[in-house]
C-alpha cells in the first residue's frame, strides 16, 4: 500500500521545535496529512481503531508532546546491517520502521522542548509525533489572550497584597506565589493544558520590585513629613522656651537699687521646657515675695501649668498687699487651680514673704523641698517646719505659715527635687546629705555663687547620666538697713 504525507517541520521564534504541522489543505476539503499522522492512521486501521487527531492553532499546528530525548528512539540497526542481512525480517513484526539520515550535514537536527542541550535528528522528532498519535497522548496550549487575562487578574491581587504588606512579608508572599505557579503550571501540564511558565513569575517579580519602589517612595515621603513636623515641634518648642524664660525674672542684680538684700535664682529644664519656675516681686516697698515650684510631669503641659500658676501666685499676693499672709495665698490659690484642672496635675509650691525692715521671713510650704537657712558664720540649718499638701490635689486643704529671723548676712537656700534626685550612671541620687555639705563647704558666698556651685557639683557628680528632671535654684541673702 502506498500513500503520501509530508514531513515539513518548523522552529518557534526561539529556534526550539515544538509543533509540528497535521496536514496541509490543498483547497476544496482536500487535506494531506503530514508522514507521522499517515502513518499512526495505518498503524491503528491495521489493529481496528481509528485515528484520533490532536487539537491544533489556527495554522493547523499541534503540539509535540514528546516522551523520549535524542537517541532514546535508536537501537543500533544501521542501513549496513539490513543491506547484508544481518537482521531478521521477524525483528520488525508488529513494528513501525522509519529510515532518516543521520547526518548533521544534512542540517536536519534541531533543540526540542525535551531537551534544550541536545539536538534532536528529524526522524527522531518524527518518532516522538507517532508515539504521541497513538498513544493519544495530546497537549492543548492556553490562548495567550486567556493567559494574559488570568496573569493580569492574579498581578492586580499580587499588587494590592505586596502595596499592603511590609518588605519583608511581600519577599515571603512572593516565594509563597513563585513556589504556586510552578506546581500550578506542572499540574496543568499533567492535565493535558500548556501555559507560559515564565509568564507570572517573571511578572510577580516585576510587580514585587516595583512595589518595592513604591514603599521607597512612600517611606520617603513619610520621614520627609516626620522632618517637616519634627522641625515644625522644635520651632514651636524653641519659642515656648523663650516665651516660658522672659516669664521668668532674669535680672542680675535683681532690684539693683535695693541694698537691703541680694538675690539670685537660675532653671535648667530637663527639656526644651520645663515644669519647675521660681518668682521673686516686691509687694510694696517693704515686702518681697519669693515663690519656687515644681510642677508634676515634664514638657509642654507641664510648661503650660507652670505659667498658669505662677501668674495665680503672683497676683493673689500681690492683691493681698503689705499684709499677705502666704499660707492664706496658697490656701487662695488651690481652689483656683482646683476648680480647673480636668487634667489633674499638681504643683509644690514654696513661698516666703520678707518683711525687708525687719528681715521676718514668712513662710508656707506646699508639698515642697525643705528650705535651707544659712547663718552669717557659715552653719547650716535644715528648715523642716510645717509641710503642707501640694496644690491641685484637693480643695480644701489649708495651709500654715512660719516665720524666720533673718539677721544681716544670712542666706536663705530653696530647691526643687531636680537638685536633690539627680542621679550618676550607677543610678545613685546626689540627695540631701551631699546638698548640705556642698552648701556647708561653699563659705555662704554671694547668692550667684551659691547657685552656681551647687549646679557644678550637681553635674559633676550626675556626670554623663542625662538631665532627667528640671533642676531650679533660688538663693536670698539678707543684708539688713
Amino acid at each position: 500500500m502506498t500513500c503520501q504525507g509530508h514531513i515539513n517541520a518548523m522552529t518557534d521564534l526561539d529556534g526550539v521545535m515544538r509543533h509540528a504541522i497535521l496536514y496541509v489543505d490543498k483547497g476544496e476539503g482536500d487535506k494531506v496529512l503530514s508522514m507521522a499522522a499517515m502513518t499512526a492512521k495505518r498503524y491503528l486501521e491495521e489493529k481496528g481503531e481509528d485515528l484520533v487527531l490532536p487539537p491544533t492553532d489556527r495554522a493547523d499546528h499541534f503540539y509535540i508532546p514528546y516522551s523520549a530525548g535524542p537517541g532514546d528512539f535508536y537501537d543500533g540497526v544501521s542501513i549496513a546491517m539490513l543491506i547484508s542481512g544481518q537482521v531478521p525480517p521477524a525483528y520488525f513484526a508488529g513494528k513501525i520502521v522509519l529510515i532518516g539520515p543521520y547526518a548533521p550535514g544534512l542540517q536536519d537536527a534541531y533543540f526540542t522542548s525535551m531537551d534544550k542541550g541536545s539536538q534532536m535528528y528529524g526522524v527522531e522528532i518524527q518518532a516522538n509525533i507517532i508515539q504521541s498519535l497513538l498513544e493519544k497522548r495530546f497537549k492543548m496550549e492556553m490562548g495567550d489572550m486567556l493567559q494574559l487575562f488570568l496573569l493580569f487578574l492574579a498581578g492586580a491581587g499580587a499588587m494590592v497584597l505586596f502595596l499592603r504588606l511590609r518588605v519583608a512579608g511581600g519577599a515571603g508572599l512572593l516565594a509563597a506565589l513563585l513556589a504556586f505557579s510552578l506546581v500550578l503550571t506542572i499540574d496543568l501540564y499533567k492535565a493535558g493544558i500548556l501555559t507560559h511558565p515564565l509568564y507570572l513569575p517573571i511578572a510577580l517579580t516585576a510587580l514585587y520590585i516595583l512595589s518595592l519602589a513604591a514603599h521607597y517612595v512612600q517611606a520617603a515621603r513619610a520621614r520627609r513629613l516626620l522632618e517637616l513636623e519634627k522641625e515644625r515641634i522644635e520651632a514651636e518648642l524653641s519659642l515656648a522656651t523663650r516665651i516660658q524664660i522672659s516669664a521668668l525674672p532674669k535680672e542680675d542684680p535683681a532690684f539693683p537699687d535695693r541694698k537691703e538684700f541680694d538675690l539670685f535664682a537660675d532653671m535648667k529644664p530637663a527639656r526644651e521646657v520645663g515644669g519647675d519656675f521660681y518668682d521673686f516681686f516686691l509687694i510694696d516697698d517693704d515686702h518681697l515675695g519669693l515663690v519656687i515650684a515644681d510642677v508634676s510631669g515634664k514638657g509642654v503641659p507641664a510648661a503650660l501649668f507652670m505659667m498658669v500658676s505662677m501668674s495665680m501666685i503672683r497676683q493673689t499676693a500681690m492683691q493681698a498687699g503689705s499684709g499677705a499672709d502666704p499660707g492664706v495665698v496658697l490656701q487662695s490659690v488651690n481652689r483656683q487651680i482646683c476648680s480647673r484642672n480636668p487634667e489633674e496635675m499638681f504643683v509644690t509650691v514654696w513661698l516666703g514673704i520678707l518683711e525687708i525692715s525687719t528681715g521676718k521671713l514668712t513662710c508656707s510650704d506646699a508639698g515642697h523641698e525643705y528650705p535651707l537657712l544659712i547663718n552669717a558664720d557659715g552653719s547650716l540649718r535644715v528648715v523642716k517646719e510645717v509641710h503642707g499638701f501640694v496644690l491641685g490635689a484637693m480643695e480644701m486643704v489649708r495651709y500654715r505659715s512660719y516665720s524666720l529671723l533673718l539677721e544681716p548676712g544670712d542666706s536663705v537656700f530653696v530647691y526643687t527635687d531636680g537638685v536633690t534626685e539627680a542621679d550618676n550612671i550607677e543610678k545613685e541620687l546626689f540627695g540631701m546629705d551631699r546638698l548640705t555639705d556642698a552648701v556647708s563647704e561653699s563659705g555662704n558666698p554671694a547668692p550667684r555663687e551659691l547657685v552656681e556651685q551647687i549646679e557644678a557639683k550637681v553635674r559633676a557628680f550626675a556626670a554623663d547620666a542625662p538631665q532627667a528632671d528640671d533642676m531650679t535654684m533660688l538663693c536670698l541673702r539678707y543684708l539688713g538697713n
